[in-house]
């Protein structure tokens, strides 16, 4: 099915993109491995070939509007969200958009509740630790359950800012407010964290895991 997926995606075939997806949706597969093993494998595909120099900017584009409209659907399928479960994503840059989105639905249908804000490259200035702060009283007014922010990323410098800002506005009080970060991180810069993976299946099991175990 991944192939397949690819393939209409690359030929840029709406109708069979789009059917398919109904097609995996309507048997009943889980919603969570149409996202991990369809269409996340299909982005860095996309990406390589723009690359090598095979598709222009804005064949690039459409290709990756099917991604995204696949995306959508599949999150339109999401069950009840959970009170306790709460997540806020968020990509450095634009290049970590898709992956950020394709991470909110997989999220969705496990019944997170899912605080997706896009690309916030154009935030990272001084003042993001006050942004964060309002962020985190508006969707985690209760502080009921767990908070996990996630940020996807594809630079070192992305990862550190945004963790660094985490660990400015994390009170000692909040234990169960968490980081995750997604992307390439080399040995020569630390960066704290909860987890650090680009593995979404990792990610969705510590999630759980850490929810289960409050």
């Amino acid at each position: 099915v991944q192939e397949k997926f690819l393939s209409n995606v690359i030929n840029c075939m709406e109708k069979p993109v789009y059917n398919l997806m109904k097609n995996c949706i309507n048997s009943k597969a889980k919603m969570d491995k149409i996202i991990t093993e369809i269409v996340l494998p299909t982005i860095p595909q996309i990406q390589k070939l723009f690359d090598d120099g095979k598709i222009g900017k804005s064949e690039q584009q459409l290709m990756n509007g099917l991604i995204a409209n696949s995306i959508q659907m599949v999150a339109q399928h999401s069950g009840k969200s959970e009170s306790g479960k709460n997540v806020i994503i968020l990509s450095a840059d634009a290049g970590s958009l898709l992956i950020s989105e394709a991470a909110g639905a997989a999220f969705r249908s496990q019944n997170w509740n899912v605080f997706s804000i896009g690309d916030m490259s154009s935030s990272i200035d001084v003042l993001f630790d006050l942004e964060l702060r309002k962020l985190l009283s508006k969707t985690w007014k209760s502080k009921k359950g767990i908070m996990i922010i996630m940020i996807f990323s594809q630079s070192e410098e992305g990862l550190k800012f945004f963790s660094d800002s985490f660990y400015s506005v994390k009170e000692k009080s909040e234990n169960n407010l968490f980081i995750v970060l997604s992307g390439k991180t080399g040995k020569k810069v630390k960066i704290k964290s909860d987890l650090s993976t680009s593995k979404l299946e990792d990610i969705l099991q510590w999630s759980n895991t850490k929810y289960e175990n409050i």
